[in-house]
């Protein structure tokens, strides 16, 4: 089997636990407790749904190399279950959409040249800070000032100003029109916490660690043992809800054969 074909059948096979409501049990990393006779099958219940927490295991092949954006990768592949920008990625099946992050509305000029961002009422930091258009107006700021950061993203590397209008509104403007960003760039144009970031210079910028990282997103990443697993736990504060999975466990294989016997 071809990697392409290999990831297709694992990303289908999540999808089906997640929507099946199934779940497991991991003996090896911390985990849990799931009731082992709770339904998980087709058939109707009468049941009351069960107050148990709801554990998914997944099983991959790669690593995460790091956690700074701007020298790895793993924040951008499970980057958005930790962090948030102002927009998520919607349904694939509608050509995935932009969907509320950090915002709950946004509005664009008819030039396209400025956005005006309308965030969500009780956002924090998975380390308990406040989020407010000041919190982000910093960040922007702060990544803007630093010539390697500002051109990571087309809006970033083009931004002429930002005001804070309110403590839930602020307005950006770019200089050339960008029109798409909710539905492109605004899911992986991550809002970092400023009160980590800023006080790096532009050296310590692509050496810091950023382990465990700090986001906004639904869950916190609070154990990874590389080569081993990765534990995403979800957060009461999540300005969306608590998500109904209450921890994902990613445990890591060496290869195929032993991720389809784990599976198995």
């Amino acid at each position: 089997m071809n990697k392409r074909f290999l990831f297709l059948f694992f990303a289908l096979l999540i999808l089906a636990l997640v929507l099946s409501g199934c779940t497991t049990k991991d003996t090896e990393t911390p985990s849990v407790a799931i009731d082992p006779t709770a339904q998980t099958g087709d058939e109707p219940t009468d049941e009351p749904p069960s107050d148990e927490p709801v554990l998914l295991t997944i099983g991959g092949l790669h690593d995460g190399d790091c956690w700074n954006p701007y020298v790895c990768t793993a924040t951008y592949i499970w980057g958005q279950i930790i962090m948030h920008g102002f927009a998520t990625y919607g349904q694939s099946s509608d050509a995935c959409p932009a969907q509320p992050g950090l915002a709950e509305s946004w509005e664009v000029s008819e030039d396209g040249m400025t956005w005006t961002i309308n965030l969500f009422e009780g956002l924090s930091y998975s380390d308990g800070t406040p989020i407010t258009a000041h919190t982000i107006k910093e960040f922007m700021d702060f990544q803007t000032s630093n010539p390697a950061l500002a051109g990571w993203f087309l809006e970033s590397a083009n931004l002429e100003s930002v005001e804070v209008i309110d403590d839930l509104t602020l307005k950006y403007t770019t200089s050339v029109p960008m029109r798409h960003s909710p539905d492109a760039t605004w899911a992986v144009w991550f809002m970092n916490p400023p009160h980590i970031w800023s006080g790096l210079d532009e050296t310590e910028v692509f050496t810091f660690s950023n382990y465990p990282p700090v986001g906004a997103g639904p869950y916190a990443l609070t154990e990874h043992v590389p080569g081993s697993y990765m534990i995403f736990d979800a957060r009461e504060e999540y300005h969306l809800g608590k998500p109904p999975i209450a921890r994902v466990v990613y445990r890591i294989y060496t290869n195929a054969d032993a991720l389809v016997s784990a599976l198995i």
